[in-house]
């Protein structure tokens, strides 16, 4: 283990200035979470050098301390293999790398260090071969070191170490699982069965104790497969002993703070819901929860602190793909209308139900169109309509659908830029100039903002979105003939103006894909949702709730408990596993409900 004085030394050397003060006293550094987080990302440089020379006793590389190289530190070894040729222009691209094994650093000098090879066969190992550590996201855990650890703070400090984009972290309940079924084992062992288990080399254990109104933090970094301790740090945190991490003192929640507990519950619903909507559907001035699991309708009341199903689609047919709903009292009549955007094959047989003579019936059926209700920034909601197409699959303009007195006919173009169907985008006066802005999310799941002539003012550099509901559909090819297609439904952006400063922001949800490499087949990890504002050059993150349980179907943002404050109600579906194929059939969602932060 590093001893301490030789670590604060090698900290002054990488950081700029992280820490307020040190504790005298304890000698331990006082420090939030995200400044213990970029500690250890110094233990990460992107760096790469060459084997200098192999003899009996080890292999000698010539990096060392000045390219933040330590003791323990694990790196690969890799031979330059065959050239890379361009197939047509005969270019040359490179060369292919072979992996030969790994090097764990025994002894580092400034210019140099010394390892042994911890996989492959030390044989292959010649002068020349390269060395790196790598320029990619590192793969670790983060584990509690005793049960008394802090599983709030355990949470945030994976949060932070993520936020550095060094890291992919594996916490929370994968981890816990590990824990349970073998309670009684040492740290040496518990490291290695999550380092099996997840496939990870890096592991940091964490443990908190009470100090007076503080924290104090102890974080180890083991590197596996020998255990080596590369690092510890002890710093006292600005954190009470008890409970979660006070939100003004969290950096992703910046001046925002929860003045409700900001989790407040999770519930099973025996219906596997992949859109839900709210609104007042009887006009007794409370609202009703709305569901579709793709087939059918579901309408549920939360009485009691439980959602309570008050009605159930009858007449559904198995047929029916249930594409979108939405809710909203379009007609003006006092009572909330709800527009399913219904396929049946390859043709839209959408319908509208409403509350009427006491019961809940279709007041129009068979419509072609795709439907959405958009809320505007004067507060009113319009609904927006768009056809199927034979060639591409949202066909024409969008345009708004109005009520005649009677029924929904297609009304004006509603102006959208080019390449923006019905669904993933939202209005918003963004930057409170009194001019409104259109917020879209493009076919590679990047956040667009528009101004209302269509000219783009930006696009995010990150994906979000992470959509599931798809359809397939045949179209006329001029040349090839009929072929299938799939066609996404965008998932909802949610606009509101949460601190009260006179400028929205923008929620919206991703499901954190484990590949983007194959569109078509990839699966899922987690999910999040994002609060964004815009600070006159991009869209900055205030808030975020991170690794939701379960992949996010929708949500929305609406008070659906009726106690006159809107909450963020997320339904999810469980992430699937091969390792659990029954989840495959499986016909439940969760509720999840979490309050809205507000600026304290």
């Amino acid at each position: 283990m590093i001893k301490k004085i030789r670590f604060f030394l090698f900290l002054s050397v990488f950081l700029f200035l992280i820490f307020t003060r040190i504790n005298e006293a304890a000698d331990v550094i006082e420090a939030r979470l995200d400044e213990v987080a970029k500690v250890f990302e110094t233990y990460f440089p992107k760096t790469e050098g060459k084997v200098a020379s192999v003899d009996g006793s080890g292999i000698r590389i010539n990096i060392g301390r000045s390219k933040g190289l330590l003791p323990g530190m694990i790196l690969s070894v890799s031979r330059e293999g065959d050239e890379i040729f361009h197939p047509v222009t005969k270019e040359l691209l490179g060369r292919h790398e072979d992996e030969i094994g790994y090097i764990e650093l025994k002894g580092v000098e400034q210019e140099s260090s010394t390892g042994i090879l911890t996989g492959g066969k030390k044989d292959n190992v010649k002068q020349g071969d390269k060395v790196r550590l790598t320029s990619g996201k590192i793969k670790a855990a983060v584990v509690p070191a005793t049960s008394e650890t802090n599983i709030f703070i355990i949470d945030q400090f994976a949060d932070a170490l993520e936020e550095t984009g060094r890291f992919t972290i594996v916490s929370g309940s994968d981890v816990d699982k590990i824990l349970k079924e073998h309670p009684k084992e040492g740290k040496e062992e518990i490291a290695k069965r999550i380092g099996d288990a997840f496939k990870v080399s890096n592991i940091l254990f964490v443990n908190t104790a009470p100090s007076k109104d503080k924290t104090l933090f102890t974080a180890e970094l083991v590197s596996l497969p020998n255990n080596s301790s590369i690092a510890s740090l002890t710093a006292l945190l600005r954190v009470p002993p008890k409970g979660p991490l006070p939100l003004e003192d969290d950096p992703q929640f910046k001046a925002f703070v929860v003045k409700k507990k900001e989790f407040w519950k999770k519930e099973e619903i025996p219906f596997g819901v992949k859109w839900v909507s709210v609104g007042d559907l009887d006009g007794d001035g409370k609202n009703e929860i709305v569901v579709s699991n793709g087939n059918k309708i579901r309408i549920y009341r939360y009485t009691d602190g439980k959602f309570i199903l008050i009605w159930e689609e009858k007449d559904a047919k198995r047929a029916y793909n249930q594409l979108y709903i939405d809710v909203a009292d379009i007609n003006k009549d006092g009572k909330a209308e709800i527009f399913v955007t219904n396929l049946i094959k390859d043709r839209l047989y959408s319908y509208v139900i409403e509350w009427r003579d006491g019961e809940f019936k279709k007041i129009q059926k068979d419509m072609k169109y795709f439907f959405r209700v958009q809320t505007m920034t004067s507060g009113d909601s319009i609904l927006l309509c768009q056809e199927i197409g034979d060639k591409t699959p949202f066909y024409g303009n969008v345009k708004r659908c109005e009520w005649d007195g009677a029924k929904y006919k297609e009304g004006e173009r509603f102006p959208l830029p080019k390449g923006v169907n019905i669904y993933g985008f939202t209005i918003a006066d963004l930057d409170g100039n009194g001019e409104e802005e259109i917020i879209a999310i493009d076919d590679t799941e990047h956040i667009r903002i528009y101004s209302m002539d269509g000219k783009q003012v930006w696009k995010s550099p990150d994906k979000y979105g992470g959509y599931d509901t798809s359809f397939d559909f045949n179209f006329a090819d001029d040349i090839s003939g009929a072929r299938e297609k799939k066609a996404t439904i965008k998932g909802r952006l949610f606009v509101k103006d949460i601190d009260g400063d006179g400028r929205p922001e923008l929620i919206l949800s991703k499901n954190v894909p484990s590949t983007y490499a194959f569109e078509a087949f990839r699966g899922y990890l987690y999910s999040e949702v994002y609060v964004l504002q815009w600070n006159d050059v991009a869209l900055n993150e205030v808030w975020k709730i991170k690794k939701v349980s379960g992949f996010i179907d929708d949500f929305t943002i609406a008070d659906f408990t009726n106690e006159g404050f809107d909450r963020l109600l997320i339904a999810t579906s469980p992430i699937l596993s091969t390792s659990k194929i029954e989840e495959l059939f499986r016909t439940k969602s969760d509720f999840i409900i979490y309050n809205l932060p507000e600026r304290g």
